[in-house]
Formats: C-alpha cells, sequence, structure tokens
C-alpha cells in the first residue's frame, strides 16, 4: 500500500461551456476571507457534460436547461465545495458565490492514521460500483484521499481537499468527482456518502474504439436510474425494461396487496405547473424491489417474478416454522427463491420523508434511496453513470440486452 501524500497535485479539468438554449447563470468565484478572486474553479451543473472554470477576475457563466432539476456545483483546490440546487424555469440570474477554506481536520494532520486495505477497497466499491481496473474504470489522483478509522465506534470517514479524477475506459468520459462526505459504519454495514460529479468526453483512439464507447453507453443508459425515471414520468416503465414489484405477495384483508405495480397513480401525481410530478412510496408499503432487465418485459418475466414472491413466502413461512398447505407436506423445505437470476439489476427502492419530484428529463429532486438486493450490484456507482443530457435513440425492439 502506498503512503497518502500530504501535499496532492491537482488535476485541472477544463470543461467546456455548452450551449444549451436561452437560459443562463453567471457571477463571480471569490474568497471569502479576502474577497479576492479566484480563477480556475470549477463550476457545473452536476451529473451533466455542461460546465466550464472560471477566468481570471473569477467569473463565469453558464448556459442551462429550463426543465429539470439541477444542482449547481463550485470546487476548487483548498476550498470548500459549493452545491446549490436550481429551480426550473426560463429566467437567467446571477449566483456568486464566496468559498471557505478547507481547513485541515484531524484525519489530515494526524501522523498516526494507518491506512487499511479493507477501508480503501470498500471506498472505491461504493463510489465506482467496483473495484479500480486500468482496463475499465480508475482514478488518477487516488492519493488524495485521507482515511480515518475510528476504532472505538468502527466508523471509517473518507475526506478529500480536491475532486477526484476518474477515467471509464468502458464509455469514454472522464469523471470529476466532488466528494462531499463519506461514511461506513461497520457495526451495521450501512454506508453515507454525499458528493456531485460532472462529465467531459474522452477523444477515441479510432472509429472501433468510438464505436465501442457508444454501444457501451446506450448499453448502461437502457439499465440507469435516468432512462427509468423517465420512463416512470410517462408510465411506460415495464415496456422499457423495468419493474416495479414486492418481495413477497401478502393479500390478507387489511394489508397492502404486494404485487407488480402497473398503475402509475399508486406513486405519482399529475404534472404540477413545473412540469414535475411527486413520486412517493406510501408508508404501508415501505420499499419496492426495482428490478431491470434492459428490455421489454415479458410475460414469461412477470411469471418469474411471481414464482419468487411465491417462493419467498413459503420459504419465509418455514423459517418461522409455520406449515403451509400449499406445499402440502409438512417440514419439507421449500424451494429457495432465485431472485439472482431475474433481471440484471436488482434493488430495494425507497423514498424519504420528504416526496420526491421527477422530471421528463430524467432529474428529480430530494433523495431516492436504493440498495443492493439478491446479490445484484446497485446501480448508484459511478461505473453505472452517464450524463443526464446523454439521450440516445432509444427503439425498445432493438435492446442491446440479451
Amino acid at each position: 500500500m502506498k503512503s497518502i501524500r500530504l501535499v496532492p497535485v491537482f488535476i485541472l479539468l477544463l470543461i467546456p461551456l455548452i450551449a444549451y438554449g436561452g437560459r443562463t447563470v453567471s457571477g463571480c468565484i471569490i474568497d471569502a476571507e479576502d474577497n479576492a478572486p479566484i480563477p480556475g474553479a470549477s463550476v457545473f451543473l452536476a451529473n451533466t457534460t455542461i460546465g466550464t472554470v472560471t477566468d481570471q477576475t473569477g467569473f463565469y457563466r453558464l448556459s442551462i436547461p429550463e426543465e429539470g432539476s439541477y444542482t449547481i456545483t463550485v470546487s476548487h483546490v483548498g476550498y470548500q465545495p459549493f452545491f446549490k440546487e436550481i429551480e426550473p424555469g426560463n429566467a437567467s440570474f446571477e449566483l456568486d458565490v464566496a468559498m471557505k477554506i478547507h481547513e485541515l481536520d484531524e484525519i489530515t494532520i494526524s501522523q498516526k492514521v494507518k491506512t487499511r486495505n479493507k477501508d480503501v477497497a470498500l471506498f472505491w466499491k461504493t463510489i465506482l460500483g467496483k473495484l479500480p481496473a486500468k482496463r475499465s474504470l480508475y482514478v488518477l489522483n487516488p492519493e488524495i484521499v485521507y482515511y480515518f478509522h475510528n476504532s472505538i465506534t468502527d466508523i471509517l470517514t473518507v475526506t478529500c481537499r480536491e475532486p477526484l479524477q476518474i477515467i471509464n475506459n468502458e464509455t469514454g468520459y472522464q469523471i470529476q468527482y466532488v466528494l462531499h462526505s463519506f461514511t461506513h459504519d461497520y457495526n451495521t454495514g450501512d454506508s453515507s456518502w454525499k458528493g456531485q460529479h460532472v462529465f467531459t468526453e474522452l477523444k477515441p483512439n479510432g472509429y472501433k474504439q468510438k464505436t465501442t464507447w457508444e454501444y457501451n453507453r446506450r448499453r448502461l443508459y437502457e439499465a440507469s436510474l435516468t432512462y427509468f425515471i423517465k420512463t416512470l414520468y410517462h408510465n411506460t416503465w415495464m415496456e422499457n425494461g423495468y419493474l416495479l414489484t414486492y418481495p413477497e405477495k401478502d393479500n390478507e384483508p387489511g394489508h397492502w396487496p404486494k404485487d407488480i405495480y402497473e398503475k402509475p397513480e399508486l406513486f405519482l401525481t399529475e404534472p404540477s405547473a413545473d412540469g414535475s410530478k411527486t413520486f412517493r412510496i406510501p408508508p404501508e408499503i415501505k420499499d419496492l424491489i426495482l428490478i431491470c432487465f434492459g428490455r421489454p418485459i415479458t410475460e414469461q418475466d412477470l411469471r418469474a417474478v411471481e414464482d419468487a414472491q411465491f417462493y419467498l413466502e413459503n420459504f419465509n413461512l418455514w423459517k418461522a416454522g409455520k406449515f403451509n398447505n400449499d406445499f402440502r407436506i409438512a417440514n419439507v423445505r421449500p424451494k429457495v427463491p432465485e431472485w439472482d437470476k431475474i433481471g440484471i439489476f436488482r434493488n430495494l427502492l425507497q423514498t424519504t420523508d420528504a416526496p420526491v419530484r421527477i422530471f421528463p428529463d430524467g432529474t428529480f429532486t430530494n433523495q431516492l434511496k436504493l440498495y443492493p438486493y439478491a446479490n445484484s450490484n446497485s446501480i448508484l456507482g459511478l461505473n453505472m453513470k452517464l450524463p443526464v443530457d446523454y439521450n440516445p435513440d432509444i427503439n425498445s425492439n432493438s435492446s442491446l440486452y440479451k
């Protein structure tokens, strides 16, 4: 394990200014202590390819979409990152930001911090969705990451004082990731992290690599969270390869029917004035399974899900010592549900107390919670991310997933 360098090298990512209609945001980025302009600060719309850097006077200007929910992110080495959500609309506005110095804390100044291999692997597997590898997804500046494991609480905290620079050789993007916070509780196994990222297209080294990147992007798009939000908004999720269901059925009187959900009115409101719909999983349901097939749902897929629900229900009854007449033979172990053979990705989906507003462009406000289910990888890692402004011409009859 290489030692962590205390003076990291900052890699400045030049992000092209992209025209996006007539709406703009502009302003100056300055130092909060002396009001001096900060040149070279990165200003971008999170999860997009839209960004720029400040000039010598600290000035920036961005063209932004009129529809959807976006977060402006400002970052520069040595300063605390700045995040601000912006509302949809057609009015241009100004946003000046006074950035605060990123103070050193016990993690970065301690001489007794010993980096553990398990902490490093857990962090990268969580953020990237997979361990770094030169042929697929790797990090240009991993030495800027600081790990602190509290041996008393068994909680891991990770920080870095500048953006991570990540190369995705599978999709042809460089990703600038601004980490706000990361913690992992080894007692519960729960990770919590917050950050924003922006994409820059890499230059392919030839036609073959260009077509490979486009193939991989489209393939990833058909199984992405952005595409799910779009299909959810338009009530076309099943024909586009997504299922919302519950782990098991429970149709007893007074209980919520745990089934495959096809009616959007269970979760969605009608469009509001800004074009958004409110998505909320009712408290009596609590959570759902989001299954992605990457192709239109078939009757065979529905039967497989129903079988898994049936077997899970009876398997749980068997574990609880309760006899179920459907098996007709007492004390015989029922079949274990094979959820891991259904679809490409399976994630438990939850909404928080604050309703989630979704937009037709695939953006959303507030938080959607996703947890891996049945040995599936999460779709939250950077290996599963594409810019929300990436929008291929999808033809469901020629899906890239088989």
